[in-house]
């Protein structure tokens, strides 16, 4: 059922590859500018970390944080170990079956690491979860740019 879903999402985003040039583009942007993909979550880190507020408040918001970060490194470690032992899932865009066209200048690289479990999963959503512990308005506005 889920893999059902993820085809029809998948192929609905394909479907738009080398059609249009600006869609291929902002695919590349996405693929490749770090920026991007973690500029919102550590600016918005930065934000909560120096925002001013009363002290006991700062330091009760700073201590959540630098938890969520080092139970993010953990996530990351299991994370690393299940890819190691779990049977490989190929990448959507390495699997020959499904019969994707990459967009233009879209690399495709990590061909011998699997998808699944995601290690950018892992990353965006255990310092989202610190972000939403912090701040549930702001939490929300980040889980839903990292979704």
């Amino acid at each position: 059922m889920i893999a059902d879903a993820d085809h029809a999402v998948l192929y609905f985003l394909n479907g738009l590859a080398l059609k249009s040039w600006s869609f291929d583009v902002l695919i590349q942007l996405l693929e490749r500018n770090m920026l991007v993909k973690g500029g919102v979550i550590v600016t918005v880190y930065w934000f909560l970390w120096f925002h001013r507020d009363a002290e006991s408040e700062v330091r009760e918001r700073r201590k959540t944080l630098i938890a969520s970060v080092i139970g993010t490194f953990a996530g990351l470690m299991i994370t690393i170990i299940l890819t190691i032992v779990l049977p490989m899932r190929l990448r959507p865009v390495h699997d020959p079956s499904l019969h994707l066209l990459v967009p233009n200048g879209v690399e495709t690289i990590l061909k011998g690491y699997g998808s699944f479990p995601s290690d950018t999963a892992t990353l965006a959503g255990g310092l989202t979860m610190g972000i939403f512990l912090v701040s549930r308005r702001i939490g929300i506005f980040v889980l839903a740019f990292v979704l």
